[in-house]
């Protein structure tokens, strides 16, 4: 059995490293469809991001998820969001519209007990480019990427407050993941789209 568990976590630990090699390829592939909708889809690992573009993703995230933090059991710890951001296995896709921000997501290839995933930590749309389809053609990149890159779902962990959050990913048919906590007192759910 613990050769088994040996032999599976290796595999996993393959095909998350595969799955990296491979995502910047297909960043440059879903770019051609932005550009069709008047966009332009750009790929950086963390250690890519100018300090600028750092800041300007961090701002926007602060925008849109600050006061949800301070309503929540996590609250708003801007040094320990930050750090998450920076964390060596960190990816992004961001997308501009006139060299202008509009929106990213930060998403990391990882193991999720025992199976390879892709985590999507962030999906941030500016606010005047909200219910534009910026969210879901980027989440489109991450299901196609996570299919390409064989691994089993796609993962994301949203406040149970943020109403708009939980349609948009019931919109992209993601369901309560089985690692979800069953507990009323959490204020988050786990949410999956299995692959």
């Amino acid at each position: 059995m613990e050769r088994l568990l040996y032999e599976k976590n290796a595999d996993t630990a393959e095909l998350i490293q595969s799955a990296k090699r491979m995502v910047r390829n297909l960043a440059v592939e879903a770019d051609t469809k932005f550009r069709r909708h008047g966009f332009k889809l750009e790929f950086y690992p963390v250690h890519e991001l100018c300090q600028t573009m750092f800041d300007e993703l961090f701002g926007l995230l602060k925008e849109n998820m600050q006061l949800l933090y301070e309503n929540s059991s996590w609250n708003w710890v801007e040094s320990a969001k930050r750090m998450e951001m920076r964390e060596d296995e960190a990816l992004y896709l961001v997308v501009f519209n006139d060299e202008r921000l509009v929106g990213f997501t930060h998403f990391r290839f990882d193991e999720d007990y025992g199976d390879a995933v892709l985590y999507c930590y962030e999906i941030q749309v500016c606010r005047c480019w909200q219910r534009r389809g910026i969210g879901r053609m980027l989440m489109e990149v991450l299901l196609r990427m996570a299919t390409h890159c064989h691994v089993t779902k796609v993962v994301s962990t949203v406040f149970k407050s943020n109403i708009q959050s939980r349609q948009f990913f019931r919109s992209m048919n993601f369901a309560v993941d089985s690692t979800s906590p069953e507990s009323e007192d959490v204020d988050y759910i786990i949410l999956s789209r299995n692959l």
